[in-house]
């Protein structure tokens, strides 16, 4: 069982999942950032080395999280795919086959730049700045986000450093908050950490680990 942490936003219920995305059961919806889908092809074709299952690995991620919370809507705040058409299109068009009742919508990201005809193929709803449901706003980049509105991010692919014991530290993907927008990490596991950009603007930090998310204090931040 996937595991999430309860989150209370204009009195609206979000759960923040151990799996890098976001439920709204209120809406059915899940919300995910920066799969990246075709970024390990895009490596292995300028001659880098990369495990042949990532993207695999990360859309069976994707319909675990659909099934477990019983989503009828995939929301992606941007760069789902990366750059041009590649094989991995046909692995999607396959593995979401599985899910025909499933609505998938897509605010385009910088990295999301198929052919409009793709994406009608794929049946994927584009949208291309942002979308707003209820008080919420949804957009790619933090810095495009609308103030007056509670907005819903990618992009950053935050990460967070945590002092252990001694003088030991890990690096944990995290979701990033303040009072007006909640930043994503990115969906795929086969992305960087950026670790500097929370810190830099005061955000509060929601570490994940395999089997929780965990609200850090800011001793607990380096």
């Amino acid at each position: 069982m996937i595991a999430h942490k309860a989150l209370e936003i204009f009195n609206t219920t979000f759960l923040l999942t151990t799996e890098r995305a976001i439920v709204w059961p209120d809406q059915k919806c899940l919300i995910l950032s920066d799969l990246h889908l075709g970024k390990t092809t895009h490596f292995r074709q300028s001659g880098i080395a990369v495990p042949g299952q990532v993207a695999q690995t990360d859309l069976n991620r994707l319909k675990a999280l659909v099934r477990q919370y019983n989503c009828s809507t995939v929301l992606i705040v941007g760069d789902f795919f990366h750059a041009a058409a590649n094989p991995e299109l046909a692995v999607f068009q396959k593995w979401k086959s599985d899910l025909p009742f499933v609505d998938f919508m897509l605010i385009k990201g910088n990295h999301d730049r198929l052919h409009q005809n793709i994406y009608h193929q794929l049946n994927i709803k584009i949208v291309e700045d942002c979308y707003t449901i209820a008080d919420f706003q949804f957009v790619h980049q933090p810095e495009h986000c609308n103030e007056e509105q509670f907005s819903f991010s990618g992009h950053i692919h935050p990460g967070v450093s945590i002092r252990l014991k001694g003088r030991q530290r890990v690096k944990l993907p995290c979701y990033l908050l303040n009072e007006n927008q909640l930043i994503l990490p990115a969906f795929s596991k086969f992305t960087g950490l950026d670790t500097r950009y929370g810190k830099q603007r005061q955000f509060q930090f929601f570490g994940i680990t395999d089997s929780s998310v965990i609200q850090l204090s800011e001793k607990q931040v380096v």
